[in-house]
């Protein structure tokens, strides 16, 4: 446990259920899915009933290709949450209509409205529903499922992550939650609630206005969000002026890119005509992969001799030439604490100053 805290917290380990979500967390944001493992395993001994090291230890899971494991891990949390809103949203939906024909109470059509209130009423009668997760809960959970269809294929899977991407928006009327949910009803075809979803995202950021102090991570997804918006409204030639916009932003994550590449695939697999341009617009990144030395333990090493530090940074800097990127390859030392012992480690490599 202290090999794994001690890069994510900066040597000091973590005291409270908070640490141990937020460093989960930031870890999952920067795609770091064998550490979020391994933190979230280690955060659960302390604190089992943590909603939040669940989710993001089941999403780790299942963005490295464990599904079965991330599925037996939320089982317990899927029963807690998931409660049947069905019969609620029927109540809501007869108590609109009935308004909505107050002025014909009398009428044939008044009458039926009254008489499927009246039903709904029934089925909701003893039954309470309770808000047991938040916003960003769902969200997760969502996320697990998504990665799980893209495994699997099974549409139950894909059911399952809208669903949860709706309750998402309807707690938090987040724009990310809503743009999720409506790609996914389109690759459901359900191509009418994909729509009305995409026009609720629309009207909340489609008045031209990004708040300057968002980070550029922050505004490249709303951008991206209300880009996706356009497309399943068919408001193409805005669509490519909102990606544009997007691509001029600096300082954007890499991850960030691949997720919106991922999204304009999604709906190209749903029947949405995404303009050629875009392809020029959002371009996938260059990606440098290697492997190299086992790094260094507290207290241990240095395995890497420090006289070839300078040498082996220099060649690694000429070999990564030619992926057309400025400046050097790497920031600071070559040496590393080691943040696990038996499993690969995506983050060992020294960060990049690309």
């Amino acid at each position: 446990m202290a090999d794994t805290t001690s890069i994510a917290m900066g040597g000091t380990a973590p005291h409270t259920q908070e640490d141990w979500e937020r460093i989960a967390r930031a870890l999952l944001d920067e795609g770091q899915n064998f550490l979020v493992h391994d933190v979230c395993r280690d955060g659960l001994r302390a604190y089992p009933d943590s909603f939040k090291l669940i989710t993001y230890g089941a999403i780790a899971l299942s963005q490295t290709g464990a599904v079965d494991e991330a599925r037996r891990l939320l089982a317990p949390l899927l029963d807690a949450i998931l409660v049947d809103e069905g019969p609620f949203r029927r109540l809501q939906d007869s108590l609109r209509a009935a308004i909505d024909n107050l002025g014909d109470a009398g009428g044939e059509k008044g009458l039926g409205a009254i008489a499927d209130l009246a039903e709904a009423l029934d089925l909701v009668r003893g039954k309470r529903l309770v808000a047991t997760a938040d916003a960003e809960t769902y969200y997760a959970l969502a996320r697990v499922f998504r990665e799980a269809w893209l495994a699997t294929g099974l549409r139950r899977d894909l059911e399952h992550c809208r669903e949860l991407f709706l309750r998402a928006f309807h707690s938090g009327n987040h724009p990310r939650d809503g743009i999720e949910a409506a790609v996914m009803s389109l690759l459901l075809g359900d191509h009418a609630e994909a729509q009305r979803l995409a026009a609720c995202v629309n009207a909340l950021v489609g008045n031209g206005e990004v708040d300057p102090e968002l980070g550029p991570d922050d505004r490249f997804r709303l951008l991206s969000t209300l880009g996706q918006a356009q497309l399943l409204l068919g408001q193409t030639d805005e669509a490519i002026g909102t990606y544009q916009w997007a691509r001029a932003l600096e300082g954007v994550h890499y991850g960030r890119v691949v997720s919106a590449l991922k999204q304009l695939d999604l709906l190209r697999q749903g029947g949405i005509a995404v303009p050629a341009e875009l392809d020029d617009i959002i371009k996938p990144p260059t990606v440098v992969v290697f492997t190299g030395h086992a790094l260094d333990r507290p207290g241990e090493g240095p395995h890497f001799p420090p006289a070839l530090e300078a040498e082996v940074r220099a060649e690694i800097a000429q070999q990564a030439g030619g992926t057309g990127r400025p400046g050097g390859l790497f920031h600071g030392r070559l040496r590393r604490r080691a943040c696990c012992s038996s499993k690969p480690c995506w983050n060992a490599a020294p960060r990049s100053t690309w």
